[in-house]
């Protein structure tokens, strides 16, 4: 096949990886209202934690410690196992990938991409940032148009 193909077939496979990418956090509730309300209980957790060192109340101390480390647990479980979920996903995908595109490993590019060559890996990389870098900035106008 022609480089142009390849080209072609990686940056079909990109955006298919963005969406699962996509897919995967709504599905396993990594979502940005979520996330905030976590970050503003352990910061809930936390001052409640300094007020009780303040008042020298060892007990309130004890039980608000207790329940940051409910929280903490509740919380690692709610990021890790998704983060590992993906991770595997993505790994397997890319070794899918390595297989289907090993005879394309340089020679796509016309100049090498740092540490990635010149090939399939370092499109699917300029691919990967370009297309997060657009979908990005189309979220941030629609926040600002909409308010």
């Amino acid at each position: 096949m022609s480089n142009a193909v390849i080209i072609i077939q990686i940056l079909f496979i990109t955006i298919g990886m963005i969406v699962l990418g996509m897919a995967l956090n709504y599905i396993l509730g990594l979502r940005k209202e979520a996330l905030r309300e976590m970050r503003k209980k352990a910061k809930n957790l936390q001052e409640r934690i300094k007020n009780a060192q303040l008042l020298g109340d060892y007990q309130l101390m004890a039980q608000t410690q207790k329940e940051s480390v409910q929280f903490m647990k509740l919380m690692m479980k709610k990021q890790l196992i998704p983060l590992c979920l993906r991770c595997v996903i993505f790994i397997s995908i890319f070794a899918v990938l390595g297989f289907i595109f090993s005879d394309y490993k340089k020679g796509l590019l016309p100049f090498p991409l740092l540490i990635f060559g010149n090939g399939w890996v370092a499109i699917y990389i300029i691919f990967s940032i370009s297309i997060s870098l657009i979908i990005y900035g189309v979220k941030r106008l629609y926040r600002k148009i909409t308010g």
